[in-house]
């Protein structure tokens, strides 16, 4: 009987060590836990399920009591108060270049009393834009007045006597985009034995053509929602290297906006001031223009003064009769942060009542006691992003 009890003690004492082995093991584990794991473990930190412990203490709250929920959105800190955009130098011009539209190397035209002999050209204007059309022949032989008609409108009645007269202007008026030139010769009248008559060599129908190609420079910029968010006044400023009176005005067109036209400072700084209703953010798209002559516009900058950041504070009330369970040590005072995105790491100041607290998550929720920062009555609380931003869904606070 005895040795029956023998091992009953020995089996129990068994059971203490390995009891006692088991605890200590569960110590050093604890132990070597990084804060953050510990802290989720024994519920004092950031996690990423929204729920509070407390509640089940003896003589505590049955259930929390939320003190203050606010859907916050995003919060934003301006680290400097000025950015400045560096946009490429550009140059534009308008090119006008002397261009032969159709030739000929002659032709023959006449009449008398009994035949008439009339000679067409036909020329085709391809939508290219068009100045000082001109007609131009060689005169070999000559008698009577030559007659032109342009698209049936007459634009030449008069007897040549030089063998280079001057060109003649085509009228812009008359002009289409399928074009006819008809030359004929004057009756001889009552000398029907008479035959008037024009032999033309190097017919040239010539052109200046302007080309717009290069009339106009785009160039793009990007604005951040930050920025965007926290314009207070913005201006743009550029150095046009031009010959003063020499060019036509000049455009500057802002996302489709025409912010300046007219005739700029040449070789000096030029500043318009940009309304932040125009400005976009994202993708910007700032154009230079103008139909004449040459520009180069240099040092281009987009520079926007930002507000002064402000970091939102919020104010919650914990009635006396509350406050006491913290007081007394039976609830806790809790934050709780939600964002979201729950992938990125997110992290910042939370300061309660002026006493700052810094955390860093990757999950979807963070929380963590105040209880020491609470205080009865009249509480503040403000959230302080490390980046440039940070966007919260929800602040809450519950007494638990």
């Amino acid at each position: 009987m005895s040795s029956l009890w023998n091992r009953r003690a020995q089996n129990a004492a068994g059971t203490a060590v390995l009891v006692a082995a088991i605890a200590a093991l569960i110590i050093v584990y604890i132990l070597f836990l990084s804060p953050e794991d510990r802290a989720d473990l024994l519920g004092e930190g950031g996690g990423d399920q929204g729920v509070f412990p407390g509640g089940d203490t003896e003589g505590g709250l049955t259930n929390p009591v939320t003190v203050l929920r606010e859907n916050i959105g995003m919060i934003s800190v301006a680290r400097s108060n000025t950015i400045e955009h560096t946009i490429p130098s550009t140059k534009i011009l308008t090119q006008v270049n002397a261009d032969e539209i159709k030739r000929i190397e002659a032709l023959y035209v006449k009449r008398g009393a009994f035949e008439e002999k009339t000679k067409s050209i036909k020329f085709t204007m391809d939508g290219a834009i068009t100045h000082n059309l001109l007609l131009s022949f060689n005169v070999k032989t000559a008698s009577g007045r030559l007659i032109i008609l342009l698209n049936g409108e007459e634009i030449f009645n008069k007897k040549v006597t030089e063998s280079s007269p001057k060109p003649i202007p085509l009228d812009m008026d008359y002009l289409d985009i399928e074009n006819e030139l008809v030359f004929m010769v004057s009756s001889p009248g009552g000398a029907f034995w008479k035959i008037n008559e024009y032999q033309l060599e190097n017919i040239l129908i010539s052109a200046d053509i302007v080309d717009y190609s290069r009339s106009f420079a785009e160039q793009h910029f990007s604005m951040s929602e930050n920025e965007y968010q926290n314009i207070e006044n913005a201006e743009l400023k550029y150095t046009p290297n031009c010959q003063p009176g020499a060019n036509a005005p000049l455009s500057v067109v802002l996302n489709s906006q025409i912010i300046f036209s007219g005739l700029p400072l040449c070789n000096a700084v030029n500043r318009i001031e940009t309304a932040k209703e125009i400005l976009i953010q994202g993708d910007n798209a700032l154009t230079f223009q103008s139909q004449q002559g040459i520009y180069e516009i240099n040092n281009v900058k987009l520079k926007t003064t930002l507000k002064q950041a402000v970091d939102p504070t919020y104010y919650f009330d914990i009635p006396p009769n509350l406050y006491e369970y913290v007081d007394r040590r039976k609830a806790d005072v809790f934050v709780l942060l939600r964002f979201t995105d729950p992938d990125t790491v997110k992290q910042g100041t939370i300061t309660v009542n002026g006493h700052k607290a810094h955390f860093k998550t990757n999950g979807a929720y963070y929380h963590t006691r105040i209880s020491s920062y609470a205080q009865d009555g009249s509480n503040s609380i403000k959230i302080t992003p490390d980046s440039d931003s940070l966007e919260i869904t929800e602040l809450r606070v519950d007494v638990a």
